[in-house]
């Protein structure tokens, strides 16, 4: 369990670095949502598949923890309508419920990251939380996450406020919501499976 602090630290790197950097390359939103650019990706490894709006970067990050080496895999995909990413690590010395509360403490205490909201979440079977999180004031992030024996997967998108937002303030009221970003997150958040083979 005390590895858990500095690989989520590694994992919650996503709220802060896509949302002050800038891409070059544009796409319009009809672009964005077209049926062409979105394909679902598999991992076999992580034993999990979801929809992308292009090809996903993989990264590995790993750590010497006082529990033993612990990896997190990540693969996401930066536009500049939006930043996905899921990723998983395993924790073999702490319970699942340890794991979704490290997420918790993490998230509370993040600096420049304030809650928006929490909810508890199913995805297949299992018992999830979902966080939305305003970082440093210009970007919405969400994040799902859900353990299952050991095993954290987090599902991330990262969003420029006046790409979610009419008025480019948060809310969370849907009417205060662009079309663009409720049609984006539900394509990627509801795409998300966890396969059993």
């Amino acid at each position: 369990m005390r590895g858990l602090l500095p690989l989520l630290i590694i994992a919650s790197s996503w709220l802060i670095c896509p949302a002050q950097t800038k891409e070059i390359i544009t796409i319009s939103p009809q672009e964005l949502m077209g049926a062409g650019k979105w394909k679902e990706f598999v991992s076999d490894e992580g034993r999990f598949s979801v929809l992308m709006p292009g090809v996903p970067s993989a990264t590995i990050n790993e750590r010497e923890t006082a529990d033993g080496r612990i990896t997190f895999r990540s693969f996401a995909v930066k536009l500049p309508e939006a930043f996905y990413q899921v990723g998983y690590s395993d924790f073999p010395a702490a319970s699942d419920d340890q794991i979704l509360a490290g997420v918790r403490d993490l998230l509370s205490a993040q600096k420049g990251a304030q809650v928006l909201s929490e909810r508890k979440i199913k995805i297949a079977h299992l018992q999830g939380s979902e966080w939305w999180v305003v970082q440093n004031g210009v970007a919405l992030g969400i994040r799902r996450a859900v353990a299952i024996g050991g095993r954290l997967y987090q599902v991330n998108m990262l969003v420029p406020l006046e790409r979610a937002f009419k008025n480019g303030r948060p809310s969370l009221r849907p009417e205060d919501q662009t079309q663009l970003f409720t049609s984006l997150r539900s394509r990627f958040f509801d795409s998300f499976k966890l396969r059993a083979d």
